[in-house]
């Protein structure tokens, strides 16, 4: 009896819906804000492109003038049917795909589970051992250890060509993630084209508690975005790089580090190595504070020269290669610290004027002043202006762009209510406590002055660029 594949309304609209910054982030891709909104940064046919911008689940490619809703970018940037879209989504919304149905020509549904079926080995993997030593320069003694270990394969599939209708059959590289039975639990499958655009995608019915990892003796692991960027890092820092633990993501997703940490309890010191980009960044943050609050304390940074540890085997062999980028919200964080001078002023309310005039940044050196005279009452011995730079210093490695999601106004109308709040002391209030209030002003003030600074800047350069194409196209 035939069966085809249904899709509900509720998960057409679901996975439609889906957030494409996260999704792209979570699947390796590089995104770099742009106004409201970012623009993907993409390769096809050796060049780099950002024609497609990308704003909650929205998206226009501006190259060829199509946009859309989730469901359609993923058809159209991944080549991907209809069904594989939607799963694609449903799967990175953390929907059960067993929710999907399968229906006969009888019209009875039966919920099914989805298995996890990795993709058709081919008889060698002589194109994904060139692709990797020789396109991506990563050291053949080290693909052969992972190959040996059946950790990497070349997967053979057939798909119909759109144009011609002919079968054609299609080689891709496939990293395993294994449990710590060596069970293959996870696996993640890219393409080894050096031309069009390359894709990465998750294998269906993965389990995303795991990914492609080594697991060595000491208690250190360092934690990638990808497979690629961990046998790179590999290849740049070969000596004893067995005793070592390593692990990609597939993303930028914690799930599978938290899991190899509880399954193999010695690894205490966690080394960060995602992307030294803004994702990259935001994503090394998000999880050394993930990994704080679980009681982790030795955890450190290491940063590509250029934008992923790839970037730097490129630039190695003398070949044209992507740098690394600074983090706009964060280098706009640290200009507006580096504006804010001491005051020494007294406690003297005039947050109001200054905030109906939209001057943050002073706002924010007077929260300071408030912050350091309040602790001063406590101890007259605190110098000053040696606190004043302690605490702007603080607000710095504090920042964390990755929670910033609110829009200006949001944090506007936070900063006021803050303010009132900071002048209604209780009777259980200490200085410490107090002065807190008025530092957590200055955080928020920094935060609007940054992001409203930001967007007055892209938006400039939109203009000059628009009246760059007017004035070549007149």
């Amino acid at each position: 009896m035939a069966k085809y594949r249904r899709i509900t309304e509720e998960q057409r609209t679901t996975a439609n819906s889906t957030d494409l910054y996260s999704f792209l982030t979570s699947h390796g891709e590089q995104l770099q804000r742009h106004g409201s909104g970012y623009k993907l940064v993409y390769t096809e046919n050796g060049q780099k492109h950002d024609s497609i911008t990308i704003n909650g689940n929205q998206w226009y490619d501006h190259k060829n003038q199509i946009g859309g809703g989730a469901i359609k970018f993923v058809e159209n940037y991944y080549g991907s049917s209809y069904p594989e879209a939607v799963e694609m989504l449903l799967g990175f919304s953390s929907v059960p795909s067993s929710n999907i149905t399968r229906v006969s020509n009888v019209n009875t549904q039966l919920p099914i589970r989805k298995e996890f079926k990795l993709p058709k080995a081919n008889s060698d993997m002589k194109r994904v051992f060139a692709y990797l030593t020789k396109t991506r320069h990563i050291s053949g003694d080290i693909v052969s250890f992972f190959a040996h270990k059946k950790m990497i394969y070349e997967s053979l599939e057939y798909y119909n060509d759109k144009t011609t209708g002919e079968q054609k059959e299609t080689h891709n590289v496939v990293f395993l993630g294994r449990d710590k039975e060596g069970t293959a639990k996870q696996a993640n499958k890219r393409s080894i084209a050096t031309y069009g655009k390359s894709f990465r995608m998750t294998v269906s019915g993965s389990d995303t508690n795991f990914s492609f990892c080594h697991i060595g003796t000491d208690d250190m692991i360092l934690v990638f975005e990808a497979p690629i960027d961990m046998l790179s890092f590999i290849t740049l820092y070969p000596a004893d790089w067995q005793k070592h633990s390593y692990i990609a993501l597939d993303g930028i997703s914690e799930r599978s580090l938290l899991q190899a940490l509880s399954d193999y309890p010695h690894l205490q010191h966690v080394v960060l190595c995602t992307d030294n980009d803004e994702g990259g960044i935001d994503a090394a943050e998000r999880i050394r504070d993930i990994l704080y609050s679980k009681g982790y304390q030795h955890i450190g940074r290491a940063t590509s020269q250029a934008k992923d540890w790839n970037e730097d085997l490129k630039h190695n062999y003398g070949e044209e290669y992507i740098p690394a980028n600074v983090h706009p919200l964060k280098n706009a964080v640290a200009n507006v610290v580096d504006e804010i001078e001491p005051q020494n002023d007294t406690l003297s309310p005039g947050f109001e004027d200054l905030l109906a005039e939209g001057l943050y940044t002073d706002i924010a050196a007077l929260a300071l002043d408030h912050s350091v005279q309040t602790l001063k009452l406590d101890d007259s011995t605190i110098d000053y202006t040696a606190m004043y730079e302690k605490l702007a210093n603080r607000i710095n490695k504090d920042f964390r762009a990755y929670r910033e999601k609110g829009k200006p106004q949001t944090k506007i109308e936070q900063l006021t209510e803050q303010i009132k709040c900071a002048f209604k002391i209780g009777e259980t209030d200490t200085c410490k406590s107090v002065a807190k209030r008025f530092y957590e002003i200055a955080q928020t003030a920094v935060s609007i002055e940054a992001s409203m600074t930001l967007e007055m800047q892209q938006a400039q350069s939109e203009i000059i660029a628009e009246t760059a194409v007017m004035t070549m196209g007149g």
